[in-house]
């Protein structure tokens, strides 16, 4: 069983957004696969690399639509992405030279992170979204 299962109730109803959260997941469980079934360094370094670059396009895509439709919030979310793809890029640079690895209470953290960010922030966003759209 994964940490990163997404179902209905984590949708911001708005569907491009949605659609990328669900990626999102798909990448973590990926992650959480390759550390539970002990995939070796480079295996685990690709499957980190390929969550780094998807949450920074994630996170450019919508603080694009943020800034396109006006959202009010923009500052305050998106210095939240920032943080989250600081610690990110971090822990890519120090699995990278060995000082860290993939471990799973950094996988707890980041289902914590994107399930609240998720489920409260980006659920204002969609909401935000879907009254412009109307």
């Amino acid at each position: 069983m994964s940490l990163f299962e997404w179902n209905d109730s984590n949708s911001v109803g708005y569907a491009e957004i949605d659609n990328q959260h669900k990626r999102w997941f798909q990448l973590a469980h990926e992650l959480h696969s390759a550390v539970v079934t002990r995939k070796g360094k480079e295996a685990l370094g690709q499957t980190l690399g390929n969550l780094v670059a998807y949450t920074k396009g994630h996170f450019a895509n919508e603080e694009r639509l943020m800034l396109t439709h006006g959202y009010p919030d923009y500052s305050v979310h998106r210095d939240q992405h920032e943080a989250l793809a600081n610690k990110l890029a971090q822990l890519q640079q120090d699995f990278g030279t060995g000082r860290a690895t993939v471990a799973m209470d950094f996988l707890q953290f980041l289902k914590v992170w994107l399930l609240h960010h998720i489920n409260v922030v980006d659920s204002r966003v969609g909401a935000f979204l879907d009254q412009k759209n109307r």
